[in-house]
């Protein structure tokens, strides 16, 4: 599978405007800065490590496997997405929506979750400090 890169993603938001229900599986989106709309996107096994997401929305998106190490997601809603064996080490949580999110498996020491909302989360077999 060929990894998508920053330059790919910055072509479709010039055409489309967002992410919505994009294919972004295996993106190379380390350290990019992206503040946008990723609802029902597939990201699956990307690398979205030290970016910042802060107020994306990720609603019902699919990040399994996504590398999330150190990114920062202040304020991003991630209602209903789907974050099974997703590395979210060291990731920046405060004030996201994680309402019915799915984070069985994922990896979440290091994790600043405070004032984070988390009704109906599934955290088993989670990670966690």
């Amino acid at each position: 599978m060929k990894r998508i890169s920053i330059k790919e993603v910055e072509k479709i938001l010039e055409k489309k405007g967002n992410l919505i229900k994009v294919d972004l599986r295996y993106a190379d989106l380390h350290g990019a800065y992206l503040h946008k709309n990723f609802c029902g996107a597939d990201l699956r096994f990307a690398d979205l490590s030290r970016a910042d997401l802060h107020g994306a929305i990720l609603s019902c998106a699919d990040l399994r496997f996504a590398d999330l190490r150190g990114a920062d997601l202040r304020n991003a809603e991630l209602n209903l997405t789907d974050l099974r064996f997703a590395d979210l080490r060291g990731a920046n949580l405060r004030g996201t929506e994680l309402n019915l999110a799915d984070l069985r498996f994922a990896d979440l020491r290091g994790t600043i979750l405070p004032e984070t909302k988390t009704d109906g989360v599934n955290f088993c077999f989670s990670v966690r400090d």
